[in-house]
């Protein structure tokens, strides 16, 4: 369940509205931080597992791989959450942005990225958390393609 700041407490709330909505007379802790740390991904014992599974397909794919030091031609432009000084909500399935995120890309309605994060930005409406794109001054052209779409440069 999602915590609500100010919601009561049977509704997943805390803090002082829980507090007023049980009549309880007394000093309320804080409410517990709503970004509970969790880590997704595989551990290297897992990994280990995956590859053994399969090497040939593995070692097809690091041999194609580029060496580090290759200079790449690249532009970036990351959908971002949440501002620096913001944090990101989560949700039982999915943090609040990615779930804005596949509802907004499965519904469709947006035709580049500054629709989209302005789509995704909407269904997030929260005064706390404002998804935004990176770099602030992006590449005007990059911005203004069908997102995860690759058009020719």
């Amino acid at each position: 369940m999602t915590a609500t700041i100010g919601a009561p407490a049977e509704a997943g709330g805390g803090g002082v509205a829980a507090a007023v909505a049980h009549s309880i007379e007394a000093v309320v802790a804080p409410p517990a931080p709503l970004i509970v740390p969790a880590n997704r991904g595989f551990t290297d014992a897992q990994r280990d597992e995956i590859e053994k599974m399969r090497p040939e397909i593995h070692k097809k794919i690091r041999d194609s791989l580029l060496p580090a030091n290759t200079p790449l031609n690249a532009k970036v432009l990351s959908l971002a959450a949440c501002d620096d000084n913001e944090v990101a909500a989560d949700g039982p399935n999915h943090g609040k942005f990615t779930q804005a995120l596949l509802d907004v890309f499965t519904t469709g309605g947006f035709e580049n990225y500054q629709e989209f994060i302005d789509k995704i930005n909407a269904k997030v409406n929260s005064p706390i958390q404002h998804p935004t794109l990176r770099p602030r001054t992006p590449d005007e052209s990059f911005v203004k393609q069908q997102p995860f779409t690759l058009s020719p440069p």
